[in-house]
């Protein structure tokens, strides 16, 4: 069986995999066909279009060796790590005026940010390669490169980054992104995804929808106006879950030094915002006097350990 032939199997697999019935796949491209992506999806059918979405980003960069002792437990932190910040977003403003106005939402388009629950939690997955690579999709999958890793030179600055791809989910980024591109409908694929799904059937349209999600996610990411919002909210979440709010301005930080490095690959050259994204969350911290309580900042030292076994460092 062929490459595209085997990740179409997987992808479909991924979106069947429970019991998730032909008529709501219906329903879901009928309103995608509309230019209502995004409008109201449920979450199981949010979650279905990122394991889609998925199956592309696996494409494009391999998954680290699962079979090694040392990529399993890192990949065991990242997920229970995922979930604790996952637990500190729940009582996170989502609103665009609290979080800065920086993307602008219709009444009907803020409800349905406000009431996103993702169907099975945040799932961390591990990508391989010395190159930067993060990627949030639809229903609450994160995937990191282990040169994104290598970024993070402490436990609060992981949190920071995952928090960072959470509020990306959580504010529905990556559906309005897709919808500000393509207004919600299904856009044949190009190049060599082109032919991974042929006809006008329910599952090749949603096929094809979910390839054209992932490459512009891949190729485009977020425009500053998302990225800054994701930023406060990740900010806010990592304060509720006793993480150090000023983790992800030397993060970011980080990412500026190293953006235009050789060695740092496309994904972190696209981040053209880093800049202002600092100054912004900086002025946001100090004016919200954010400070992780003394009982949390005494685990630190606890926490760098645990991330040091866990990075194997």
């Amino acid at each position: 069986m062929s490459r595209p032939s085997v990740l179409t199997c997987l992808a479909f697999l991924l979106l069947m995999g429970c019991s998730v019935r032909s008529s709501t796949l219906n329903e879901a491209v009928k309103a995608l066909e509309e230019a209502a992506i995004s409008d109201r999806l449920e979450s199981s059918e949010h979650y279905y279009f990122g394991r889609a979405a998925s199956a592309v980003v696996v494409d494009a960069h391999p998954l680290a060796d699962l079979k090694t002792h040392e990529v399993g437990e890192r990949l065991v932190y990242l997920n229970l790590l995922g979930r604790c910040i996952e637990a500190g977003s729940r009582d996170v403003t989502r609103s665009a005026t609290h979080l800065g106005r920086f993307v602008k939402r219709s009444a009907d388009q803020q409800a349905e940010v406000d009431n996103l629950v993702l169907f099975k939690g945040v799932q961390v997955g591990l990508l391989e390669g010395a190159q930067v690579a993060m990627y949030a999709t639809a229903g609450g999958f994160i995937w990191l490169s282990q040169g994104a890793l290598g970024l993070c030179a402490s436990e609060d600055e992981l949190a920071a980054l995952l928090a960072m791809q959470l509020g990306h989910v959580l504010l529905n980024h990556p559906m309005d992104c897709y919808r500000t591109q393509h207004g919600g409908r299904i856009i044949d694929p190009t190049g060599e995804r082109a032919d991974w799904f042929n006809g006008d059937s329910v599952s090749a349209n949603f096929g094809r929808l979910g390839i054209t999600y992932a490459d512009d996610l891949m190729g485009r990411y977020y425009a500053s106006p998302f990225n800054l919002e994701a930023d406060r909210f990740a900010a806010l979440t990592l304060l509720q879950a006793g993480y150090e709010p000023r983790a992800l301005v030397v993060l970011l930080d980080r990412m500026t030094a190293t953006r235009l490095d050789s060695k740092a690959g496309d994904w972190l050259k696209r981040q053209s915002d880093l800049d202002a994204r600092v100054a912004s969350l900086a002025t946001f911290i100090d004016e919200h006097e954010m400070r992780v309580a003394p009982t949390w900042a005494d685990k630190a030292d606890f926490r760098q350990a645990r991330f040091a076994k866990a990075m194997g460092r």
